[in-house]
């Protein structure tokens, strides 16, 4: 069965625009820098992190040797949202092809599910596009824990935001990665 990539984006557009109206269009919440789509390695769950200036602030300022670490550490932050209705999606798709997502002989993850994967991460990075042209002001990014390695990080950061975020996220990415 395929993944259907339509429906993923559409719930995704739809996640991102309710998060974005509740904690960035309100008038008191304007101080959010940073969010990031956040998949589990499992890629049975997604969900938005994100962080406020206040936040950042109050653990740390810039030129402290631990700030580059507050700012970019997804573990750090604030404010956690996990959304049920497309972790359903993910975590049906993923029960619904266990024999395709597995190898049966040594019970590892098959190529078909890094396939899977780079599809989830890449419909994420299409959507925040829109939503960085929308919110310019806003860093984005994409994460999943104890896969991305360094350059792959970079990669996606890369593609989703500025050069000035971009130079400064690479020469700190060792701080918090």
């Amino acid at each position: 069965m395929e993944f259907n990539t339509e429906v993923f984006t559409s719930e995704l557009t739809d996640y991102l625009t309710s998060f974005c109206d509740s904690w960035i269009n309100k008038k008191d919440n304007q101080d959010i820098y940073i969010i990031s789509i956040d998949i589990s390695d499992s890629l049975r769950s997604i969900g938005l992190i994100a962080n406020t200036l206040d936040n950042l602030n109050s653990q740390s300022r810039y030129g402290d040797d631990d700030y580059f670490y507050y700012k970019y550490c997804e573990d750090e932050w604030e404010i956690y949202d996990t959304s049920d209705e497309i972790s359903k999606l993910m975590d049906d798709h993923i029960t619904n092809n266990y024999e395709k997502f597995h190898e049966s002989s040594t019970d590892r993850y098959s190529d078909a599910f890094y396939k899977y994967g780079e599809i989830i991460v890449d419909s994420c990075v299409d959507t925040l596009k829109i939503f960085k042209a929308k919110y310019p002001d806003v860093i984005f990014n994409v994460n999943m824990r104890d896969t991305f390695d360094e350059d792959e990080r970079i990669r996606i950061f890369s593609a989703l935001n500025d050069d000035t975020s971009v130079k400064e996220y690479s020469e700190h990415i060792e701080d918090f990665a």
